[in-house]
């Protein structure tokens, strides 16, 4: 509301500079045009006036009997003449002056001798001085009364006043209208941008809008508000899931440090519960560094610059950590190695295929190979091939959700949190590629990690 009485007052204002502006203008210009009128017929008449005193003798000074000039269409009006020696003595006047011509009035003659106005007792006059010919110092001094004049000014002036004071009205009214019809639908997303931000994410923008322009914005707020509310379920989820999957390792150590404290044992028993306690200490730490890693990575908040980084040894050395682990479970590691450079966070980039080359080697059968190939083009793609069961194709996309683990995992006796490939796609976005889990051409499953090419310069 207080944006729309902005608006309708910027607009008044202008209005109103526009309008009084344009009404003063037109009746400036009207009072000059009636005015110049005037003045040319002073004018012609003083010098009229002038010659036919000179024409006349030093005894005999004296004016003609033709009235006053004629302005427009008004007139003939009266004549007021009076004739002035170098001293300011008035040496004849007509009767309108009734034998009181201005006294001295020589002396303030504008030097110009344009017309000016100038009053004898209560009537407003049009002047105009002029040199009598022939007749050394002695000036000539012609009026007319401009009553009808003023009158016309006054009454210009007072339709105008009027017509500006309805015009101004009208356009206030108008432009208030416009305003808040234009404006509705904004106040509508106004309205419901303040029901999100207090709580109510059911709020929504109604989409029926003529403006095309509003009808987007009307819809990108709905798609906002939905993002947001899947962002606040999302992250309620991972709440939940976080606080049980913390609670479960928290449990079973404390179960352990108070079972191994009931009673006095040998030193063969507690080893063996300190022991069970460090690996639930273990899991712990490591799902909290997991958590750690996802939230750092979903705002893509490190001080840790990008770099240039050779894509293949960072293969290479991440096979070296898993060899351990896949040496266990007897799992061979294939890698095909090709010269790649990334402009990425190297730690980040050997967590992401930590995350991947482990998954494989847990759900490879025994004795057989992950195989591990890099392909460069206009993007590097990275394909982790593992023998393992093949995954349903609705949980697909699933796997990379946190806490959702695969469906072979639980029967398999995996104890990981299921943020592994969460954290790995994390990771592929924030360098700004992909990760996506394929049937293996032939079989098993492939993981394919897709990096954009690193440019020289």
């Amino acid at each position: 509301m207080r944006r729309r009485r902005q608006l309708v007052a910027s607009i008044a204002s202008l209005t109103l500079l526009g309008l009084g502006g344009g009404f003063a203008a037109v009746w400036l210009s009207n009072t000059r045009v009636q005015e110049r009128h005037l003045d040319q017929a002073l004018i012609r008449q003083a010098r009229e006036e002038a010659r036919e005193v000179a024409a006349t003798g030093e005894e005999k000074l004296m004016f003609s009997g033709r009235p006053g000039p004629r302005a427009n269409d008004v007139g003939p009006l009266t004549k007021y003449a009076a004739l002035y020696a170098a001293d300011g003595q008035v040496l004849a006047q007509t009767t309108s002056f009734e034998g009181a011509a201005p006294a001295r009035l020589a002396a303030r003659r504008p030097p110009s001798s344009r017309p000016f106005n100038m009053w004898h007792r209560a009537t407003h006059l049009r002047a105009v001085w002029t040199e009598v010919p022939s007749r050394a110092n002695m000036l000539l001094l012609l009026a007319a009364p401009r009553t009808d004049l003023d009158s016309d000014e006054a009454f210009l002036g007072r339709a105008m006043l009027i017509a500006f004071g309805v015009a101004f009205a009208w356009a206030l009214a108008v432009s208030a209208w416009l305003v808040g019809r234009f404006t509705r639908g904004y106040e509508l997303v106004a309205n419901v941008a303040h029901a999100v931000a207090s709580g109510d994410l059911t709020a929504r923008v109604p989409g029926s809008h003529e403006d095309p322009e509003l009808a987007q914005i009307a819809r990108d707020v709905n798609h906002m508000i939905e993002r947001l509310g899947a962002l606040l379920s999302s992250h309620r989820l991972f709440i939940a899931h976080a606080a049980h999957e913390l609670r479960s390792p928290l449990t079973a150590l404390y179960g352990e440090l108070s079972h191994a404290l009931r009673r006095e044992r040998d030193a063969e028993t507690y080893r063996a519960m300190i022991a069970e306690a460090l690996e639930s200490t273990r899991r712990l730490r490591t799902l909290t560094e997991d958590l750690l890693a996802l939230a750092r990575l979903s705002s893509d908040v490190d001080a840790e610059p990008r770099s240039a980084v050779e894509l293949d040894q960072v293969l290479e050395r991440v096979a070296l950590d898993v060899k351990a682990e896949a040496d266990s479970r007897k799992v061979r590691i294939e890698l095909a190695r090709t010269p790649a450079r990334v402009l990425a966070r190297a730690l980040d980039l050997e967590r992401l295929f930590r995350n991947l080359f482990e998954n494989a080697v847990r759900h490879a059968p025994s004795g057989s190979s992950v195989q591990v190939t890099l392909e460069t083009d206009r993007e590097h793609v990275v394909r982790v091939l593992n023998q393992g069961p093949a995954i349903p194709a609705g949980d697909i996309e699933r796997i990379f959700e946190p806490f959702v683990r695969g469906p072979n995992e639980a029967a398999e006796g995996h104890s990981g949190a299921g943020l592994g490939l969460a954290i790995a796609r994390r990771i592929a976005l924030n360098h700004h590629g992909t990760l996506e889990l394929t049937q293996g051409r032939t079989s098993g499953v492939e993981l394919v990690v897709k990096l954009p090419a690193y440019a020289e310069g």
